[in-house]
Formats: C-alpha cells, sequence, structure tokens
C-alpha cells in the first residue's frame, strides 16, 4: 500500500531530526497526510470494490464453442 510505505520511508529519513521548529513543520505535513488518507478511504468505501467491465466473463451466448 503506498501510503503505509510512504510513511515508513518519511519517518526513517527524518528519525534524527531534533530541531524543535523542523518537527513542528514535519508533524504538520503528517497530520495534512493524514487527513487525505481518511479522504481516500471514505471515497473508497462510498463507490465500494466492483469487478472491471474487462474483468466480465463472456455470456454463453457470446461464446464461440
Amino acid at each position: 500500500m503506498y501510503a503505509l510505505d510512504k510513511i515508513r520511508h518519511d519517518f526513517r529519513a527524518n528519525k534524527n531530526v531534533t530541531e524543535p521548529a523542523q518537527l513542528d513543520v514535519l508533524l504538520k505535513k503528517a497530520r495534512e497526510n493524514l487527513d487525505v488518507i481518511k479522504r481516500q478511504a471514505v471515497i473508497g468505501h462510498m463507490y465500494g470494490e466492483g469487478h472491471l467491465v474487462i474483468e466480465n466473463r463472456p455470456s454463453q451466448s457470446q461464446s464461440t464453442t
């Protein structure tokens, strides 16, 4: 999942940051990213996981056998 990979990468890249001002900036970015992830989850639940048109199997009337 892209979001988890991005979170892990950003956390590891910034694990040695100790400056309070920079920590505040990173925390603000993290909260913004969390809001984006929450919105994406809500949108994903609204539309569900339907099959794609190309995943439909041909009906027996369409088969050439």
